[in-house]
């Protein structure tokens, strides 16, 4: 069995019935992070597993960002982006709701998101009500990492999570990325990774702010995360010996 999350978005408690009966069978327990394996095998014999990605396609690539920045017509924009399914424990409206001080902060900001789902028209309503004319809304995306180039932060005010891929191809594109408390730390693969509780606001955007002011190397992150393992070949092989030594 492998655990995915630190929760459960609905049914919460069969999840709290059922995950005693695993005690009882006979299974090998892995999990995409501690935390994740805690919460469903509530036990210290489980195998992490990292979420790997295809790291390469990710590498920062200036030319790829300037034409994508060109093309999106963000050249003199500061671009919040975040890549997500749109349902409610993805929490993508509480960005919405920070646009306003964020733009006092930063007026060229914009906000552009990647992903569909049951929760996107009731966000887009939200940015119609309120009048939010810097919020992009951009569907599925096959190119993601094109998009994650153009980025200049990515920001995931998740409620709870496992670990998130998107996350580790932000980071893996050199982007800084402003997440939610409810993301757990495994999540932190390079030092440009800041939780902040979702009940403060302000310190979002103070966050995201000083993060503006600043210029990042986005080329180092690379190395980094495939040196971690989060490269999608080793955790292929590490997944592939894993099942070996059970036969």
């Amino acid at each position: 069995m492998h655990s995915h999350s630190t929760s459960a978005e609905f049914h919460i408690c069969l999840h709290k019935i059922f995950r005693r009966f695993l005690k009882g069978l006979n299974i090998y327990q892995l999990a995409c992070s501690e935390k994740a394996g805690q919460w469903l095998f509530s036990s210290k014999n489980t195998k992490v597993v990292y979420n790997g990605i295809d790291a390469n396609k990710f590498r920062y690539n200036e030319s790829v960002r300037l034409q994508m920045r060109k093309e999106l017509e963000v050249d003199d924009k500061f671009v919040i982006g975040h890549v997500g399914r749109f349902e409610a424990v993805k929490n993508q409206k509480y960005l919405c709701e920070l646009l306003p001080l964020l733009k006092k902060a930063i007026p060229n900001v914009i906000l552009m998101f990647i992903g569909d789902g049951i929760e996107l028209d009731n966000v887009k309503q939200y940015c119609v009500s309120n009048n939010l004319d810097n919020v992009r809304f951009m569907g599925s995306r096959d190119n993601i990492s094109d998009y994650c180039q153009a980025f200049d932060i990515f920001a995931f005010p998740s409620i709870f999570e496992g670990i998130p891929l998107s996350i580790i191809e932000a980071q893996t594109s050199g982007l800084p990325c402003v997440v939610s408390s409810g993301v757990p730390n495994d999540i932190d693969i390079v030092p440009n990774v800041f939780h902040i509780p979702l009940d403060n606001k302000n310190e979002w955007v103070e966050q995201i702010f000083t993060i503006s002011k600043h210029s990042i190397d986005r080329h180092k992150n690379y190395d980094l995360i495939v040196k971690k393992g989060y490269d999608i070949n080793t955790s292929c092989k590490e997944l592939e010996d894993y099942y070996r030594n059970l036969l």
